[in-house]
């Protein structure tokens, strides 16, 4: 929830739905399979294999194609930071514009990575 907004995904599909009561829902068709959703900094984040994209009122999306196989999202320290299960993550400071870093060193044990901790 956000803006005044609710918007959810369904597990593998394309579609992101939005509704302002929970009653009444628009579909908005997107033609990406989503790993996930938050609403980050005034902004919903939609991400899924090499795609993240952006909404404000969570029917108008923007997409920007970023290297990986996102899962999950933060907003922490002015900074939006996607991170994969393989350790990849990519980092903006508006959403739109996104830069891949190094990835993460996962200890062998732990094989995935599932949880990033922030201080917000």
């Amino acid at each position: 929830y956000g803006n005044g907004k609710y918007v959810i995904i369904g597990s593998g599909t394309n579609d992101l739905y939005c509704s302002a009561n929970l009653v009444n829902w628009t579909k908005v068709t997107t033609g990406n399979a989503w790993t996930g959703l938050k609403f980050l900094n005034g902004k919903f984040l939609a991400f899924g294999s090499n795609i993240i994209s952006t909404s404000e009122d969570g029917q108008t999306w923007t997409p920007a194609e970023v290297s990986g196989a996102w899962v999950g999202m933060v907003f922490a320290e002015g900074v939006y930071r996607a991170y994969s299960s393989t350790g990849t993550t990519a980092t903006s400071s508006d959403g739109a514009e996104w830069a891949v870093g190094t990835p993460i060193e996962i200890p062998q044990q732990s094989k995935e990575l599932k949880f990033i901790a922030t201080k917000e």
